[in-house]
C-alpha cells in the first residue's frame, strides 16, 4: 500500500514540475524568448517592425539553416491568422517583416530533415490589442 501510495506521489509531482516549466520564460542568446522543442531550442526575437528567428541545439550551438524550409503564422484576434516565409539571415537564423505588430501570438514552423519543428510564442511587445 505505501508503494502505490509513493507511486501516484511520484507521478503527482513529476506533472507539477512539467508544468511549472511550461511557464518559465528562457531568454535565448540574442536576448529574445526562446523554447525548447525534441532536440532544439528555437528563439524568437521581435523588434516591432522585424521577427527574428534563431535555430540552436540543445546546448545553444547555432544549428546551420542550410537546408530547413521555414514559415511563421501570426494569428490575430478573431482566429483571423496570416502565414509567411521567412528568409535565411546569416547561418542560423531567419527574419521576415512585419505588416501588423499587433498580432496575438505566432507559431515558428522549421522543417528539418523532413521533419516538423513547431514552437508557439505570445506576443510580448506590449502592442497586442486587449479587449
Amino acid at each position: 500500500m505505501k508503494t502505490i501510495a509513493l507511486i501516484i506521489t511520484c507521478i503527482m509531482f513529476s506533472h507539477t514540475i512539467h508544468a511549472q516549466d511550461e511557464t518559465i520564460l528562457k531568454i535565448g542568446p540574442q536576448g529574445g524568448g526562446m523554447k525548447t522543442v525534441q532536440n532544439y531550442n528555437i528563439e524568437l526575437v521581435n523588434s516591432i517592425s522585424r521577427i527574428y528567428v534563431y535555430l540552436y541545439d540543445k546546448s545553444l550551438t547555432p544549428v546551420s539553416n542550410d537546408g530547413v524550409l521555414s514559415e511563421i503564422m501570426f494569428c490575430y484576434d478573431y482566429d483571423e491568422c496570416l502565414n509567411k516565409s521567412l528568409t535565411i539571415l546569416g547561418k542560423n537564423g531567419y527574419t521576415t517583416n512585419l505588416a501588423n505588430s499587433h498580432f496575438n501570438y505566432c507559431e515558428v514552423t522549421l522543417i528539418i530533415n523532413g521533419k516538423p519543428i513547431k514552437a508557439k510564442f505570445n506576443n510580448t511587445s506590449g502592442l497586442t490589442e486587449n479587449k
